[in-house]
């Protein structure tokens, strides 16, 4: 990040003004044989758009945005506005760092530690009773569209 003479290598979130991707697409790094493939650039490209990732961080970082979905889909029926099994609200991000009676859904940082993911790793939530409702209406509804 520090980077020498030229000042910094990379410029975390971007690519298009990282000293380091343009020295890699010019060709004029690494100075000895191979130099990178196309795949490989795409790959750092990617890695510091995406903000840098660490070792053992996520490859690609999940947002609100993919997560939501989900939770809506599966989870806010019992952890949502109108009922909230366990104090639990899963609607929103400051709610899931926040978490119930059992304590934070979510640790940033640490999805071993994180109360959601154990419970549905585990195969406990969401309770399959739910899911099985959810998929029989999403038949019906399905079908009398058609």
């Amino acid at each position: 990040m520090r980077g020498g003479k030229s000042g910094p290598a990379i410029k975390q979130g971007s690519s298009e003004g990282s000293l380091l991707v343009e020295k890699i697409v010019s060709k004029a790094m690494p100075p000895a044989q191979p130099k990178l493939t196309d795949k490989e650039i795409a790959l750092i490209r990617s890695w510091i758009d995406k903000g840098m990732a660490g070792p053992g961080a996520a490859a690609e970082l999940v947002t609100d945005h993919d997560i939501l979905p989900i939770f809506l889909m599966r989870c806010v029926i019992c952890h949502g506005k109108r009922k909230q099994e366990g104090g639990l609200d899963l609607r929103t991000q400051a709610s899931r760092l926040k978490g119930g009676k059992s304590g934070p859904a979510l640790v940033p940082g640490k999805p071993e530690d994180s109360l959601l993911l154990k419970r549905i790793t585990s195969g406990e939530m969401p309770p399959s009773k739910f899911l099985i409702a959810a998929c029989v209406r999403m038949i019906i509804d399905s079908s009398s569209s058609i």
